[in-house]
């Protein structure tokens, strides 16, 4: 049987706020039993700016680029 991809699951800003709340975690609780959350802080930050990066970006249609070059 086949998979059918539906779409994400989740949003990218649903996502953002997931990473949010994680580092928020990994604040509260940084050393649990020797396992330094530092890393994973780490990847989320980036994570958080590529969902950033991804969602702010706006679409242009080519009339709108022109018109602003002849301004």
């Amino acid at each position: 049987m086949e998979d059918i991809d539906e779409g994400p699951a989740i949003s990218a800003r649903e996502a953002m706020t997931l990473c949010e709340e994680i580092d928020k975690v990994c604040l509260q609780f940084p050393n649990v039993d020797n396992v330094s959350t530092l890393e994973l802080q780490q990847q989320l930050q980036l994570m958080h700016g590529h969902l950033l990066d991804i969602t702010s970006h706006k679409q242009v249609t080519l009339e709108t680029y022109f018109k602003k070059l002849d301004t």
